[in-house]
């Protein structure tokens, strides 16, 4: 799989549309589409970024909570983990100008961030294992141990879980903070 994925990551780097990319970019940054509000003093719109960044995470964290299917809830919180990465972000630009209540936050955001990442790795790694199993019971293998590799990665998504509302409540708390100015 990796050298397949190299390959393919090789020729798109080759590519013209890789090439288009570049200039597209290096046009944005010599001729920036800025609009009206970027005349505004920074401090006046990174809490508002703050607060739009911190409603994303909250509306995808709905689609994860009311979620009965296992897959769907797990993409829905792979997407959390991209959001609060956006968040973060967001709150770490605001705290050169907002201070310390956006420097807890983008720490907050970073927690949130990093235990989803544990989570899509014990997803993925579990899907991986999952496979491969399938391929030991199609050549009359024994996989028991793939099983107990399975439940292992499983124990660590709901370790996960029961941290996840905790540290989602922490990140969206201290983003009122910095949307209040409190």
């Amino acid at each position: 799989e990796h050298a397949q994925a190299h390959v393919a990551l090789v020729e798109a780097l080759d590519g013209r549309r890789y090439e288009q990319l570049l200039e597209d970019l290096v046009d944005l940054l010599v001729h920036p589409p800025l609009t009206p509000a970027a005349a505004a003093p920074a401090g006046q719109r990174l809490p508002a970024l703050v607060a739009k960044e911190s409603h994303s995470v909250m509306k995808t964290a709905d689609v994860a909570a009311t979620s009965d299917d296992a897959d769907e809830r797990d993409e829905a919180i792979h997407e959390i983990r991209k959001r609060a990465k956006a968040a973060r972000y967001a709150a770490e630009a605001a705290g050169s100008v907002v201070g310390g209540r956006a420097d807890k936050l983008a720490s907050a955001w970073t927690d949130l961030q990093e235990a989803l990442g544990d989570y899509q790795d014990s997803v993925v790694a579990r899907d991986v294992i999952m496979r491969i199993c399938a391929d030991a019971q199609a050549a009359g293998e024994p996989t028991f141990s793939y099983g107990v590799l399975a439940e292992r990665e499983t124990a660590r998504t709901r370790e996960v879980r029961a941290q996840y509302a905790d540290l989602l409540a922490k990140a969206l708390k201290a983003a009122r903070k910095v949307e209040s100015g409190g």
